[in-house]
């Protein structure tokens, strides 16, 4: 299973900036896809949970 999450350093905490993330998926594999896909979800439902703004890229 190869999934790679990146955070911009320096912005992990910062508050009222937006955040930028980037998921790689390089498998073209249904479960991993679907794991990705959740991944993005959890991570938009945490930085809303915060009040901050997240812009997530995924990458194929």
């Amino acid at each position: 299973m190869a999934i790679a999450i990146s955070l911009r350093a320096g912005t992990l905490f910062a508050e009222g900036n937006v955040h930028k993330v980037a998921v790689q998926v390089n498998e073209n594999d249904l479960a991993v896809m679907n794991i990705a896909l959740n991944s993005v979800q959890n991570l938009t439902n945490y930085y809303h949970s915060l009040w901050d703004t997240v812009e997530v890229e995924v990458v194929t």
